[in-house]
């Protein structure tokens, strides 16, 4: 199947009775979709898409909201524990044009700088030369114990016109996954 027809069936098979669509597997890694507090759904357009797209390719483990709702700190610490997740990465948008990408740790993480490293030159090798680190405050990723890595892509890079960006920062992020897993394991 074409990449871009995968993210559109992905993207519209979103409205479910359930409030989260999750798939949980023996993976060590965690993909979610927390968006961020001033974002409204047209902002997150395709976000959960990548996020089940790279699950799929990772066989990571993934929690997306099927509605509005937004992902409670227990049931993620639940997740988490039940599972034995050592690195979330929670997929959003970003408003910010400059950048294609955002990658941000959570404040006060203390976090492998190997970790951060890999994910810069996984999205360059990928092409993905516009990108910034940052540290981001958000108050359920940082009541977690574990690695976390907020990405937030702009919308300029889900623009379906033009899906090559859009795919090389899945590949980007498939690639980072893929080696962290194998080196964590």
């Amino acid at each position: 199947m074409e990449f871009i027809e995968e993210i559109k069936i992905l993207e519209n098979t979103l409205h479910h009775k359930e409030d989260f669509l999750t798939n949980i597997t023996d993976s060590n890694v965690l993909l979610i979709n927390i968006p961020k507090p001033s974002s409204t759904p047209l902002d997150e357009l395709y976000i959960k898409a990548m996020t089940r797209y790279i699950a799929s390719n990772t066989l990571s483990s993934y929690i997306v909201s099927a509605h509005e709702k937004i992902l409670e700190d227990e049931i993620l610490k639940r997740v988490i524990a039940e599972n034995n997740i050592q690195l979330v990465i929670n997929l959003c948008n970003s408003k910010e044009t400059d950048f294609d990408v955002t990658y941000e740790q959570i404040q006060d993480k203390e976090m492998d700088y190997s970790l951060i490293k890999e994910l810069e030159d996984a999205f360059h090798e990928a092409n993905i030369t516009k990108d910034k680190h940052g540290i981001n405050e958000n108050a359920v990723l940082s009541n977690l114990d574990i690695d976390v890595i907020q990405i937030a892509i702009s919308e300029n890079i889900r623009d379906l016109e033009n899906p090559e960006k859009l795919k090389q920062v899945c590949e980007a992020l498939i690639n980072y996954i893929k080696m962290y897993t194998n080196y964590s394991d």
